[in-house]
């Protein structure tokens, strides 16, 4: 069985106050993440590990791992970016966004731009924790 997945391109831009996601088809319907909603966000590549623990075989497992500890640069998997949210308005809960980037830097510092907006967010603001879907001026 074969299963395609289609992408959907999309512009991701991380402001002050939070993370901005434009679809290229649809450049007018954004969705705002403000900061305080961060629950998580990760630079990675799907990996395959070999590890040769005994002599008779090899054992072969496979994950998700950090950009920034794989030592590996032959892996064919392309570098992913993902960033979970929590939403309080409409339907609660949490929500997992996945990007592929195109190539490891970018990944690498799209968590190292959120991580220092997050840092420098001030906790007495008080903002929504929900995304924010709007339309913006053609």
């Amino acid at each position: 069985m074969i299963y395609l997945i289609k992408g959907i391109d999309a512009v991701l831009s991380v402001y002050d106050n939070g993370v901005q996601l434009a679809f290229t088809r649809q450049p007018h319907a954004v969705i705002f993440f403000p900061i305080s909603s961060l629950i998580y966000c990760a630079s990675l590549r799907f990996s395959i590990i070999e590890n040769d623990q005994t002599k008779s075989a090899a054992i072969v497992d496979w994950r998700f791992m950090p950009l920034d500890i794989i030592i590996n640069n032959e892996n064919k998997h392309p570098p992913l970016f993902c960033v979970s949210v929590k939403r309080t308005q409409i339907l609660q809960g949490d929500e997992c966004h996945c990007f592929i980037t195109k190539n490891t830097n970018a990944a690498i510092a799209l968590v190292e731009t959120i991580t220092q907006v997050y840092a420098n967010f001030q906790p007495e603001i008080t903002c929504l924790k929900s995304p924010i879907f709007y339309q913006v001026k053609n």
